[in-house]
């Protein structure tokens, strides 16, 4: 059966996004970020190996943390060391970009955008490396959740299904996960999820998307109370979030 003239340009693109992703990971097996990248996976081993968010770690880098801790837990529970977790965050984040891409690309061409314009987008979300750091960077991260968060929910408006508040939902999750990357960028996400659930109208796929947010943060918060506690938080927090001298060098 021959492919029609749309789908033809369509396995083009993916194509051509697939082989990116390739080099991406190929280029993940050389050179060495010896400042934020190692820096990161330390922060991951510190609280998975007991430390204590705001209490042991008085870095504000930390906040995004806990996202990671399930990413770290599997690789060194796979491979019962921490023997390449580096190679292996570099490889997560491609594929993470990989999958945010491809979720852009169709999401434009839904929206009407040529082919060509899908491409540009997508492309430009799958290399794009603040700083150039190739692992779990929060600042890669904080604007893959975004994006990714974004075309979920405008998915879910532009074509209707049963699957339409399990999108929401989706994207809820997301954009929490984007702003405890980075948490100044929740002013911003305020703003827009307040326009976009009046916009909406509909009671019940705005109620998702909210209740997505939400389970995000119980769920945050939760590991911060049985870990840390609600005492030793509030006596750290001020530092963490206001003293220069130890957001920068740490605690």
């Amino acid at each position: 059966m021959q492919l029609s003239v749309e789908k033809k340009h369509t396995v083009k693109a993916i194509a051509f996004l697939s082989c990116l992703a390739g080099i991406l990971v190929v280029r993940s097996f050389f050179s060495f970020c010896q400042t934020d990248e190692s820096f990161y996976v330390a922060m991951f081993q510190r609280i998975w190996n007991g430390g204590r968010m705001f209490w042991d770690e008085w870095n504000s880098a930390q906040i995004y943390v806990p996202l990671m801790l399930p990413f770290y837990g599997l690789y060194t529970w796979m491979a019962g060391t921490t023997d390449g977790v580096i190679l292996f965050f570099r490889i997560v984040t491609v594929v993470f970009s990989f999958y945010t891409s491809i979720k852009l690309f169709f999401l434009v061409r839904k929206a009407g955008g040529d082919i060509l314009g899908a491409v540009a987008a997508a492309g430009t979300v799958l290399l794009f490396c603040r700083g150039n750091i190739q692992g779990p960077s929060y600042y890669n991260l904080c604007a893959l959740c975004g994006i990714s968060g974004f075309c979920s929910a405008c998915s879910a408006e532009l074509k209707r299904g049963r699957d339409s508040e399990w999108k929401q939902f989706c994207a809820g999750v997301l954009i929490a996960c984007s702003v405890l990357c980075d948490p100044f960028f929740a002013p911003v996400v305020i703003l827009l999820v307040s326009v976009g659930v009046i916009a909406l109208k509909k009671t019940r796929q705005s109620a998702m998307f909210c209740l997505g947010i939400f389970m995000m943060a119980l769920l945050y918060c939760s590991f911060l109370l049985l870990t840390t506690g609600q005492k030793r938080i509030f006596e750290t927090l001020p530092y963490t979030l206001y003293n220069r001298v130890i957001c920068t060098h740490g605690g």
